[in-house]
């Protein structure tokens, strides 16, 4: 037993004199502080080198993407038959007579065109004068007209005539594209022949989207 002690108590001394780091960091107390203190320095490098930025490019890119498609202008489709007056395309379909009359286009019976003064079809007819052109695309071709008379008319409730102070009848001219004139005091007529009609309401309103007048536009092919 007491040799046994005897060489524990050798190979212990030899392990202190070849390793004295033991021995002073029994005495210091804080032979593990500089191991820890290297870990942190480690894992606070490997933090800040983590790619935050790239991780949020895409998320600002996309961001960026969507911005642009809300502000983009919309698409206008522009209908295959139209009449383009007053910086409108109005639907624009070709009628076996006169009448039907369409709630969100235009009718076309020959060298006439005829619709509702609703703010969709003919009200923008209101805002006409003398020298506005405009165009007619029927199956895929385009004539370019000009505003050459506009003339108001009288609606006779009764016979449904077209008049000038209670007098005569002008719709059928008017459908022919026709401008017809009587002279107040002879009586003569006149009559001036135009490339296309168009015709609106106008005046009051009355019941069965009638109403007391007329608006006509005389227009030649340009």
């Amino acid at each position: 037993m007491m040799k046994r002690l005897f060489l524990l108590l050798i190979f212990s001394l030899i392990g202190v004199v070849y390793n004295p780091q033991i021995l002073i960091a029994n005495q210091v107390g804080s032979i593990n502080a500089p191991v820890f203190n290297d870990v942190e320095t480690i894992i606070e490098t490997e933090v800040e080198e983590q790619p935050v930025v790239d991780t949020q490019q895409p998320t600002s890119s996309v961001v960026l993407a969507s911005s642009q498609e809300v502000s983009t202008e919309p698409v206008v489709v522009v209908p295959s038959n139209n009449i383009t007056i007053g910086g409108r395309y109005i639907p624009l379909y070709q009628m076996g007579s006169t009448d039907a009359v369409l709630d969100n286009a235009a009718s076309k019976y020959g060298n006439f065109i005829y619709g509702h003064n609703s703010g969709n079809v003919f009200g923008v007819l209101y805002n006409s004068w003398v020298g506005q052109t405009f165009s007619v695309t029927v199956d895929g071709v385009t004539t370019d007209y000009v505003v050459s008379d506009i003339v108001i008319y009288e609606k006779n409730q009764a016979n449904g005539l077209l008049q000038v102070n209670g007098r005569g009848n002008y719709m059928s001219n008017v459908a022919n594209a026709i401008k017809k004139y009587i002279d107040a005091d002879t009586g003569q007529v006149s009559l001036t022949y135009y490339s296309l009609s168009l015709m609106t309401c106008y005046g009051t309103m009355l019941s069965g989207s009638d109403a007391t007048h007329r608006l006509v536009i005389f227009a030649y092919e340009i």
